[in-house]
């Protein structure tokens, strides 16, 4: 069995916190802009720019976000107000990707 798909998101790994995200695959850069804004906070990177399209066409793509496990309420907070203004989800379980892609 893949262990990712048993990891609850987020999970911690080598004293990070990785959060799983989807979001709109034209939206990653805005994203990206707001975590640098909070200094220190958190670290994006995109994964699979095409991750999953939905019925009306609008493609997602997959994204990690990591930060350090004492920021864990900080950025959950973020993301939460983020998925408020935006279509960003927070993926339940850990996706099963390839491990050369862990972080």
């Amino acid at each position: 069995m893949n262990k990712l798909k048993e990891k609850i998101n987020p999970y911690e790994y080598n004293s990070s916190l990785i959060w799983w995200i989807e979001i709109i695959s034209s939206q990653q850069n805005y994203l990206q802009a707001i975590i640098l804004g909070y200094d220190g906070l958190a670290y994006y990177q995109g994964i699979n720019k095409n991750y999953r399209t939905s019925r009306d066409g609008t493609i997602y793509s997959l994204g990690r976000l990591t930060s350090m496990p004492q920021n864990k309420n900080q950025c959950s907070n973020l993301l939460l107000s983020l998925g408020k203004e935006m279509p960003l989800n927070i993926l339940p379980n850990s996706p099963s990707i390839s491990y050369d892609f862990q972080p």
